[in-house]
């Protein structure tokens, strides 16, 4: 029987390695590179300034909408003031109401008016008679009162529109700071008095040969509001329940 000889092993056992063999590599971990890291920052920091600038977006157009509500709001009360005033006119009529002559006092009820426009650095004012007082110190006064609507600077530089109420008698108007505030960030107000024929006047004095020593049979009120952003303009038009004729 052939006897078949066998390489020996090295000591401490296992297999030879066959000629020209080598070690494999161990795999290579799961980590990432630097590239990949930054890259992942960067798309983390687009989205994260996407979703801040749309949440920025939501909060600033939700306050810009409470504002111009607000601003609406105050225009309607504003408004509503002067035709619940102007529906509760007081008219002298004839032959209580004689035209005035040189040297004669106004009349204390007489209608007059002219508009103002911030732009053009111009007053506006309105005046007339009521019954609808609002007594300020909370008593329960009431009469005829000679309310006059005006614009006036206020704190901040910018106009609003005061309300003065006195019961007649009472003295020469005066500008007053505790006289209330019924608009502000007032850009222009105008009134149109419509005489009997319907034609429409820039301004009005009762108590002027022009006019005819007539009041208007009905006033437009025209407001405009507004920030630097936009402007709003509100309107209204009153049918006064009394007036008095041409002479």
């Amino acid at each position: 029987m052939a006897v078949t000889s066998t390489s020996p092993t090295p000591e401490g056992g296992g297999l030879r390695l066959p000629a020209g063999g080598r070690d494999r590599p161990a795999a290579a971990g799961g980590g990432f590179t630097l590239l990949e890291v930054l890259v992942a920052i960067f798309i983390f920091a687009i989205v994260v300034t996407t979703i801040f600038g749309s949440f920025n977006s939501v909060f600033s157009t939700g306050e810009d909408l409470q504002n111009d509500a607000a601003r609406h709001e105050m225009a309607r009360r504003c408004l509503d003031r002067m035709a619940v005033d102007l529906g509760q006119i007081h008219v002298a009529q004839r032959p209580a109401y004689a035209p005035p002559t040189a040297g004669d006092a106004a009349d204390p009820f007489r209608v007059a008016g002219e508009g103002g426009d911030r732009g053009a650095g111009d007053a506006a004012r309105l005046r007339f008679s009521s019954h609808a007082h609002v007594p300020l110190d909370g008593s329960s006064a009431a009469g005829i009162a000679r309310i006059v609507y005006y614009s006036a600077q206020a704190s901040d530089g910018g106009l609003v529109l005061r309300r003065s109420d006195r019961l007649d008698p009472a003295p020469d108007f005066e500008e007053s700071s505790v006289d209330p505030i019924l608009c502000e960030n007032l850009r222009a107000v105008t009134w149109t008095f419509f005489d009997e024929a319907g034609e429409a006047h820039e301004s009005w004095d009762s108590d002027a040969a022009e006019t005819g020593f007539a009041t208007p049979v009905a006033l437009g009120v025209r407001i405009e509001i507004g920030d630097e952003r936009q402007g709003w303009v509100f309107e209204t038009r009153v049918a006064l329940p009394v007036f008095r004729e041409k002479s």
